[in-house]
């Protein structure tokens, strides 16, 4: 008897909580007001999609045009949808520009390597360091560096020698005069 009497009371605790469950799952429903609206309302509370709310407040804003507090949440929808795609333009915009920023460095860096092997030092020095500011780096960069490093140390003793053998010259002709 005393067990039957718990099992009632667990049986009656269940049923307890089954229904206050479906009371959960069901939303209340407003005199005059269509209980399908009133599950979409549920459906987009339990949303974290702003793009599916905007979508459940259109649904409810066709079929009571008059519902201000759908219509209220379909704004802040929309404003989420919007912040959202403007979040998403700009992380593409920001991509495009590096990709963009990397092609530029790797044509200047080859421009410089061209400039390098037609011999224009002073050229490919200015489309080294353009590349450089466009974020280029690596094994390519410091050798490129390097052979224009050593083609403006040549450059410089070929002038040196010139003007020392020039001057030695003229230093000749001067004493052969005298």
């Amino acid at each position: 008897t005393v067990g039957g009497v718990i099992l009632l009371g667990l049986a009656l605790l269940g049923v307890v909580d089954v229904t206050r469950a479906q009371v959960v799952e069901q939303p209340p429903v407003r005199v005059g007001e269509d209980p399908e609206i009133s599950k979409m309302l549920v459906q987009a509370l339990k949303s974290e999609d702003p793009q599916e709310k905007l979508k459940i407040y259109e649904k409810i804003l066709e079929k009571d045009p008059a519902n201000s507090d759908a219509r209220r949440e379909y704004k802040e929808a929309k404003f989420a949808v919007d912040q959202k795609n403007a979040a998403a333009a700009q992380e593409t915009r920001k991509k495009k520009e590096e990709i963009e920023t990397k092609s530029r460095g790797r044509a200047a860096l080859r421009a410089a390597e061209s400039a390098l092997l037609t011999g224009d030092f002073l050229g490919a020095r200015q489309k080294l360091n353009e590349a450089k500011s466009l974020g280029q780096s690596g094994p390519d960069v410091l050798r490129i560096e390097r052979y224009i490093g050593n083609a403006e140390g040549a450059g410089t003793l070929r002038r040196y020698a010139v003007l020392g053998g020039a001057g030695v010259l003229l230093l000749g002709l001067l004493l052969w005069m005298v």
